[in-house]
């Protein structure tokens, strides 16, 4: 190589080092989550970020598989049911939510006509610690998906000729009604096993229907701060079953904190039509998503990232709940909401 050449190259800057790629998103320990908290209720389980504007509740994993109404309850309430559990109240919860600046909004209604819950959108992350020590947080829709463990039908003149449906495989015909059924989470093998049995597109189509609804999803929806109700509770009758005493109590410490399936009870609710009943239930838990029974998760509740609520007035309930006005859900919270303020 000519000499001026090679000192032309030598004299060259030597290119730019890589950037090294970002490492993960640093998880925050429960010490960070919990520094400058107030604690809003006796068990000190309910805490107040008011410089952060969020709530940190101390719970822990009390389900890990089967049908949900709940993400969260209260204890001796909705264990059954309920991936998470914490001591204390639900009022204090609502009382940190008006404190970091939230309003809530209105539960759920059935009647006349199926209203859905609404309030400010909200951010619930779930924290805890691995089998490694190693801190984990996920949003809370990920450890709820959509249940499978129901029928699927199709409406369906009559089978296809010729076809035979095998005893073990789970697809039915319901010759009475006319539908072709299916139930729970239908398999790749099945699938495959159930569209081999006829050429008929019909068949066909509602075979791999079934495959695709019977497949867990997350759960999507968001989860808005309905703000549940304040009603009169019957503590003392006479002798002919007549109420002689009432205390005003907020209708969530019945277990309702933070609910996948709808009631007017909810102090927080998802934002779409989600049932109660026991046929309908359209929630589970994602059992491999969730760690072990026990293990202790600090939730925080915040206004969602980017999101503006607007305010809204609280419920009015109907008659039938039992509710009071939204002037008393105000008023029945305010002395609560005091003690974020640090008053």
């Amino acid at each position: 190589m000519p000499t001026l050449l090679l000192a032309a190259l030598l004299a060259q800057p030597a290119p730019p080092t890589p950037a090294a790629p970002p490492g993960p998103a640093t998880v925050p320990t429960a010490a960070e989550l919990t520094e400058g908290t107030h604690p809003l209720n006796e068990a000190g389980t309910v805490l107040l970020d008011r410089a952060k504007k969020r709530v940190v509740v101390k719970g822990e994993v009390c389900l890990r598989r089967g049908p949900l109404e709940m993400l969260v309850c209260l204890p001796q309430t909705k264990e059954h049911e309920s991936i998470l559990k914490f001591e204390g109240d639900a009022r204090s919860l609502h009382a940190g939510l008006v404190a970091a600046g939230l309003e809530p909004g209105q539960p759920v209604s059935f009647s006349p006509a199926f209203v859905p819950p609404k309030g400010p959108i909200l951010d619930i992350t779930l924290h805890w610690t691995d089998k490694e020590g190693v801190a984990r947080s996920a949003p809370g829709q990920d450890w709820v998906r959509t249940s499978t463990d129901k029928w699927y039908e199709r409406d369906l003149a009559a089978l296809p000729k010729s076809v035979s449906l095998p005893e073990d495989l789970e697809v039915r015909y319901d010759p009475g009604n006319k539908e072709l059924l299916w139930y729970g989470r239908m398999s790749e093998e099945d699938r495959d096993r159930a569209l081999a049995l006829s050429t008929d597109a019909t068949f066909r189509e509602h075979i791999l229907s079934f495959y695709d609804e019977s497949q867990p999803r997350p759960l999507t929806a968001n989860f808005v701060f309905a703000g549940s109700f304040v009603y009169d509770k019957p503590v003392a009758y006479d002798a002919e079953g007549e109420v002689m005493e009432t205390v005003r109590s907020y209708a969530a410490e019945g277990g309702e904190v933070v609910c996948v399936a709808n009631f007017p009870a909810a102090t927080i609710d998802i934002a779409e039509r989600s049932s109660a009943e026991a046929e309908g239930v359209l929630y589970e838990a994602a059992t491999e998503l969730i760690p072990p029974m026990g293990t202790e998760v600090l939730i925080t509740f915040s206004a969602k990232a980017a999101e503006n609520p607007e305010k809204r007035p609280a419920a009015d309930p109907s008659p039938a709940a039992g509710g009071r006005s939204g002037e008393a859900v105000d008023e029945a919270f305010e002395d609560a909401a005091a003690v974020g303020d640090g008053s």
